[in-house]
């Protein structure tokens, strides 16, 4: 097997993605292709401000023959207004009509209750990251269960 080949084809597909991601304007941190997969890491509102150029972004990088499957890094995410959810149905749709994979990752409990609210919840793989409690702390550091 030859390497040289496979990580000048790796590094190839980042550059790649690094040039579409310039196209975005926010609520993108970055775009990574490895081995036929492209994984995007949002951040922030994903809304009617910013939902055309990730959409117009996720969709270039899916009719690439290059890549399987689309994961979406959900950590970061603050609010998905409607426009948002029109987003994820669109790319999810091309994915299906591509017979590529597609998943939702790291989304926070509040996140995944609103898609559940939506129906969009059951349209989608999604791995929800599991949130700590934080109770309050006395003054030693011992919780606080008062």
């Amino acid at each position: 097997m030859n390497l040289g080949r496979f990580d000048r084809k790796n590094r190839e597909a980042n550059e790649e993605a690094a040039d579409i991601q310039k196209e975005v304007v926010h609520g993108v941190l970055s775009i990574v292709e490895e081995e036929g997969t492209v994984r995007i890491d949002l951040s922030g509102k994903i809304d009617a401000s910013n939902y055309e150029s990730i959409q117009t972004t996720c969709i270039k990088l899916l009719e690439k023959d290059t890549v399987n499957s689309f994961v979406f890094d959900m950590d970061k995410v603050t609010y998905v207004s409607s426009a948002g959810l029109r987003m994820f149905s669109a790319i999810n749709r091309k994915c299906i009509e591509l017979s590529k994979s597609y998943r939702l990752t790291q989304m926070s409990e509040s996140l995944f209750k609103m898609f559940q609210m939506t129906g969009y919840a059951s349209a989608f793989t999604i791995d929800v990251k599991e949130e700590q409690i934080r109770l309050p702390v006395d003054a030693a550091g011992e919780p606080n269960w008062a």
